[in-house]
């Protein structure tokens, strides 16, 4: 995309209220001058798919304080616009991890790694990705479960949860048994001006590959077709705007912005806090109350601390886990 392009896209984003997109206030100044002035239940590591999605269901229960703390700050405007997705990578909003070299891949890359784009900024790589809804396959699902005992993580235990999040807007496609919606993430078919696309698929069809309508079928998903993006009415649907920015104003929900957590304080046995390092460059520290619980979601792994809370019994749990 040219110059020109990009110039004339943004001016229409600007028109269309890009500008006014009201994000979560950030916390941070208050925690860096001081991290004691609230108590919290829960401190949640990382502001991206997970982190947000976590820290917005832990805030329903009013009692319970939760602390999102993330290293970046709010995505660009430039986010907004599914056509500049690709503008955003290698940026300041953007981790640009690198692979490990390999000696069959990424010859043709740059010291023969692979770039791997992750979103350093609130909704993390959902603020940043090409916004393609793919949930996986059957059998990688089953496999958890089944070869490797991950109970819970069989495709037909983690279903109903991709239905609970979906609002599938093409009801003419609107399978029960795969889709739903009112959910909180905006799921829309792919809407493409690409000549390059109308080509690709008549040569599919010249060598009668199978059309598919749907690409999150349930059976193995064997041909071609269009892909259901994470778009709402022309604009990304990042995880921060469909689950973290409805409920931002809840008074038990502290968003912590351009917070780099740099450990996991654990006593005993036990994560109690964490140590993070300010914009200004200042180390702090934020401890739970009660040692209530840590869900911490890092690139770097390491073994921690997790209590995790029953509602049922209303108890807490320590279990020994890898934070990754």
């Amino acid at each position: 995309m040219n110059t020109k392009t990009i110039e004339v896209t943004v001016f229409y984003m600007v028109l269309q209220g890009y500008h006014a997109i009201i994000y979560p206030s950030d916390y941070a100044c208050t925690l860096c001058e001081d991290p004691t002035q609230v108590t919290f239940n829960f401190i949640v590591v990382g502001g991206g798919s997970a982190g947000a999605t976590v820290a917005a269901r832990l805030s329903e229960v009013p009692e319970w304080n939760v602390l999102l703390l993330e290293a970046g700050d709010d995505p660009p405007e430039l986010t907004e616009n599914p056509l500049l997705w690709n503008h955003n990578l290698r940026t300041k909003y953007d981790w640009a991890f690198f692979s490990e070299k390999n000696p069959l891949l990424c010859k043709g890359m740059e010291q023969e790694k692979c770039i791997i784009s992750r979103g350093l900024m609130l909704g993390g790589s959902s603020s940043i990705n090409a916004m393609v809804y793919l949930r996986g396959f059957v059998r990688d699902f089953n496999q958890w479960k089944y070869n490797y005992g991950c109970h819970g993580w069989s495709f037909k235990d983690v279903l109903p949860y991709f239905k609970k999040s979906e609002d599938f807007v093409d009801l003419s496609r609107l399978d029960p048994d795969v889709h739903s919606v009112g959910g909180m993430l905006t799921v829309t078919p792919l809407k493409t001006h690409d000549q390059a696309y109308k080509v690709i698929a008549e040569a599919q069809e010249l060598f009668n590959v199978n059309k598919l309508e749907d690409l999150n079928i349930i059976e193995p998903a064997v041909g071609y077709g269009n892909f259901d993006s994470t778009t709402r009415n022309g604009r990304r649907c990042s995880i921060l705007k469909s689950f973290l920015m409805p409920v931002s104003n809840r008074s038990n929900l502290y968003v912590a912005k351009n917070t780099i957590v740099t450990k996991i304080i654990i006593v005993d046995g036990v994560a109690v806090g964490v140590e993070f390092k300010c914009s200004s460059g200042e180390i702090k520290s934020v401890f739970l109350y009660k040692r209530s619980g840590i869900v911490c979601w890092t690139y770097k792994k390491s073994t921690t601390s997790y209590a995790f809370w029953n509602r049922t019994k209303r108890t807490f749990k320590r279990t020994r886990y890898s934070c990754h």
